[in-house]
């Protein structure tokens, strides 16, 4: 189970880095027209709603799924249903993300790349670890993971 849960730190430590990456490509591409200014179109506050909305879709499916899982089940396949409903938290959240750094790479307005890091924010504090695994699966011994 301990490499199970490494291969999992690193897959959120990818959706992590490729994030953030892409952040600073875009502060690079963009450092001679940045402006901060509030959206004044609905497109654009559209894009606003998608930060804020990934983050909250992204929680309430992950405790869906964590809900689903049989209490009976063998610590094994509670795990796998762990990764799946994890995965599908940071692929949420990470689109969140990427969708306004995209519209910040368009227009270079800091506006977006402060609603981008939103969802970051929260991808980066959802790391799992041994106790928060633990404890979402109301695991009996954390020395199993």
């Amino acid at each position: 189970m301990k490499q199970q849960l490494k291969v999992i730190q690193l897959m959120h430590t990818a959706f992590c880095v490729a994030v953030f990456t892409f952040a600073m490509v875009g502060l690079l591409i963009n450092q001679s027209k940045l402006f901060f200014q509030s959206p004044n179109g609905y497109y654009e506050r559209g894009f606003i709603l998608t930060a804020i909305f990934s983050s909250t879709i992204s929680n309430i499916l992950f405790n869906s799924l964590i809900a689903n899982i049989d209490s009976a089940s063998d610590t094994k396949s509670k795990f796998i249903r762990y990764q799946r409903a994890f995965l599908t938290k940071c692929g949420i959240l990470e689109a969140g993300s990427m969708v306004n750094l995209v519209v910040f790479l368009m227009h270079g307005n800091l506006y977006f790349l402060i609603f981008a890091g939103m969802p970051f924010i929260n991808l980066v504090m959802s790391r799992p670890t041994a106790s928060k695994v633990a404890d979402t699966l109301s695991l009996q011994d954390t020395d199993i993971l």
